[in-house]
């Protein structure tokens, strides 16, 4: 539920830098993760890591009610260097207690992928945390325009090259999918949820999915899903030859302690399969 908007208290981007600075010092931010699975065989092929905001009067805070206005002030730097952070040691940790986890996914801003340091962060980051290269899929939103494509493209041939996985984030809603397509490199599509939310009641998302996925197997790339919420979307997907998917039918995103118990049961096949009985994820919902 979108909260607020933090304009109505802060007056210009400075204000708006020092509170988020301010939230970073005290320690308000945290993780939420959302796992995803393989649609062939229902294991865990990776988990999202998403930010939320403990706000000391609003409560909770998802990424829209804060993370414009870290991108507008600047912020949105420091505040993503903390999210690669926490989410490669949370990676490490949960591999060191014998969970089996691909991929730890975490979007990275426009204004990142055009930092000329971030291949060198993100393996400063995956070094301290004793993890590879290729355990970390970055997420850049298709509809976003970086402040510099010519160094985003340099970057994510950097990071390809050490191993580090790039998707496409929002598949399908942007004004140059394609284009976008044609100037990078990338590992994965992640095909936007309001294609997936009407799949049952409208024939033509079907033949969108369809095509999206066919466009990414003739260019060798992986497809997820998201926005899955029912079995039918589940079924009807993987017949489509979509390889992932993730959404509130499998599990909601959640706390780091939470999120261990889902891939624990995963792993040793407590888990119902998804596209064929109810999903028993909903004692996960709450983070």
């Amino acid at each position: 539920m979108a909260s607020p908007s933090l304009d109505a208290s802060l007056e210009n981007l400075e204000d708006i830098d020092q509170t988020l600075h301010d939230a970073l010092v005290r320690q308000e931010f945290l993780l939420h993760y959302q796992p995803y699975l393989d649609l062939t065989t229902y294991q865990v092929a990776g988990v999202e890591a998403l930010i939320r905001w403990r706000h000391p009067s609003r409560g909770l805070l998802y990424p829209d009610d804060f993370i414009p206005h870290a991108e507008r002030s600047g912020f949105i730097d420091s505040i993503g260097e903390w999210v690669l952070n926490q989410a490669c040691a949370q990676m490490s940790e949960w591999i060191a207690l014998g969970l089996d986890i691909p991929s730890m996914s975490v979007n990275v801003s426009p204004r990142q992928f055009s930092n000329c340091s971030l291949p060198t962060l993100i393996q400063t980051i995956l070094k301290e945390h004793t993890l590879s290269a290729t355990c970390l899929d970055l997420e850049i939103t298709e509809s976003t325009v970086p402040s510099d494509e010519k160094m985003m493209r340099t970057n994510i041939a950097a990071l390809r090259e050490l191993g580090v996985k790039i998707s496409i984030d929002d598949f399908g809603m942007g004004y140059s999918s394609l284009e976008r397509l044609r100037t990078i490199q990338v590992d994965r599509l992640k095909i936007d949820r309001v294609f997936v939310s009407e799949l049952a009641l409208n024939p033509m998302d079907a033949c969108l999915i369809r095509s999206m996925i066919h466009l990414a197997q003739q260019l060798g790339l992986s497809v997820i899903a998201e926005g899955i919420e029912d079995a039918e979307a589940c079924v009807r997907l993987h017949s489509l030859g979509c390889d992932q998917g993730q959404g509130f039918h499998f599990t909601a995103a959640l706390s780091a302690d939470a999120c261990e118990r889902y891939l624990r049961d995963v792993q040793h096949g407590q888990r119902l399969d998804p596209c064929r009985a109810a999903p028993s994820s909903q004692v996960y919902y709450s983070a």
